[in-house]
């Protein structure tokens, strides 16, 4: 489930599987706070889904960009472990939170993507929407800054990196985006695909923090 359903998610495990592990790979940073609050007595691992994934059509599931998945230092061993049987990336982290940060940083793109309505790759490739993506992120480390959070680096970057090279030019960026940058050119925001299917966003859990 996406973030404004977590507390409802919440009651249900409690009710159904109040011994459950719980790992919420959701974006944003305030679900672990949630789901502690609405079981106390639960054992609650933050993790992050450092890749785009959206549905295109039913029971059909896009994978736009790439990466680990991360979770934090107290997540059961049998889950790494399975999740590494499955040949699946994963990187076990000592500081959950400054992924989650790192991560709602590159987030605050979805809202963009789902206003310009268009592939991530197209919006990216244009200097104006890059500089509004930059205004956001910027806010975005500042807040994190008076929170002290020591925001992590995404995918290998430093969000701080990631602005330095949204700043090129078209040309140069271009450039950059082939060589660097690995955005499938059919990647966009489930975002996007939430705002088409009349459902519900995570803007308040995203812009909202």
């Amino acid at each position: 489930v996406k973030s404004q359903d977590t507390a409802e998610a919440a009651q249900a495990i409690r009710e159904h599987a109040p011994e459950a592990w719980v790992i919420s790979f959701q974006n944003g940073v305030s679900n672990l706070e949630t789901l502690r609050g609405a079981l106390p007595d639960g054992r609650i691992s933050g993790a992050v889904v450092p890749f785009n994934v959206t549905a295109p059509t039913p029971g059909h599931f896009h994978r736009g960009t790439a990466g680990d998945l991360i979770i934090g230092p107290d997540a059961p061993e049998s889950v790494v472990d399975a999740l590494t049987k499955a040949d699946v990336g994963v990187q076990v982290v000592d500081d959950i939170d400054g992924h989650l940060w790192a991560k709602l940083l590159v987030n605050l793109n979805n809202a963009l993507n789902a206003l310009s309505g268009g592939p991530l790759r197209d919006g990216l490739m244009q200097r104006g929407y890059r500089r509004v993506l930059t205004a956001m992120i910027e806010e975005g480390i500042h807040v994190a800054s008076a929170e002290g959070v020591d925001v992590a680096t995404f995918n290998g970057r430093h969000p701080q990196a990631l602005l330095k090279i949204m700043n090129k030019p078209d040309w140069l960026y271009r450039i950059i985006m082939d060589r660097v940058v690995k955005i499938d050119r059919t990647a966009r925001s489930s975002m996007l695909d939430d705002l088409e299917l009349g459902r519900g966003s995570e803007l308040e859990y995203l812009q909202g923090e």
